[in-house]
């Protein structure tokens, strides 16, 4: 039987932080990536390589923990303290409007953090053997924090349908 095989070329840049490097440089390192694109000059058959490689610590790994992280804390960290810092100052004063303020910021607070949550549910693995974070342990009580936060938050809203009614 005959065998034949090609040969394929081509050039690809890594930008990232080299670690684990022993004093004599012949120890293995390991390499966090920060982002991989490729380079078309002279190879042949690079279209086959996508501009950037959406690898668990590349490019689209780093957007999504930005639109996690900056969801949360436009949620958790402004919208839900605002609802109630206005529930708490504000009551004694005459009229509802604190109330209507109120009612707007905290349903659209916890919407805001449930997208968070949403996208750190898909396309964040902390559960599984490959959390694409680096750190294992801190990636899975993270996820483990996060998901008891996020319950209780999700909890909440339901006891104010049920409150009794003010005196």
């Amino acid at each position: 039987s005959s065998s034949s095989s090609s040969e394929v070329q081509f050039r690809i840049t890594v930008t990232g932080t080299v670690s684990h490097l022993g004093d004599d440089g012949s120890t293995p390192f390991t390499v966090r990536t920060a982002r991989m694109s490729h380079s078309s000059a002279g190879c042949a058959g690079y279209d086959a390589i996508p501009p950037v490689v959406n690898s668990s610590n590349g490019e689209y790994y780093t957007q999504m923990v930005f639109w996690h992280g900056s969801l949360m804390i436009v949620g958790w960290g402004w919208m839900l303290p605002s609802g109630v810092v206005l529930a708490r100052f504000s009551k004694h004063r005459e009229g509802a409007l604190w109330f209507r303020f109120h009612r707007v910021l905290q349903p659209l607070g916890l919407a805001v953090a449930l997208v968070a949550w949403i996208v750190a549910l898909v396309k964040f693995h902390v559960f599984g053997s490959d959390n694409g974070g680096g750190d294992e342990g801190k990636a899975y009580y993270h996820g483990v924090v996060g998901i008891i936060i996020m319950t209780l938050g999700l909890i909440q809203p339901m006891i104010a349908f049920v409150r009794p009614p003010n005196e």
